[in-house]
């Protein structure tokens, strides 16, 4: 669709929300966040992406199923700026 994100631009804009309030709530060391399924989508195909060697936008790697009420844990390392999922680096923007 014209004037739409990308999947990588998604993905990127939710890890920057994420290191953002990162970095303005130090004192935080957990935090749930609640979105869309097409967010987490995207997260996880962007940290399985990276994990393969792929870019990004190569849609055939990883399409995960994103059940409704799921838990996916995220770690968040402030000194590298680095969101990681299930031993796999998001990198970070």
């Amino acid at each position: 669709m014209l004037g739409s994100e990308s999947g990588e631009e998604v993905a990127r804009r939710a890890t920057e929300a994420v290191i953002h309030f990162f970095e303005t709530h130090a004192s935080y060391q957990s935090i749930g966040v609640a979105t869309h399924g097409g967010v987490l989508r995207r997260l996880l195909q962007y940290s399985e992406a990276h994990k393969l060697g792929l870019q990004a936008t190569d849609q055939a790697t990883y399409p995960p199923s994103i059940p409704n009420g799921v838990v996916f844990p995220f770690t968040f390392y402030p000194d590298s700026k680095k969101l990681i999922f299930n031993g796999v680096t998001i990198v970070s923007p």
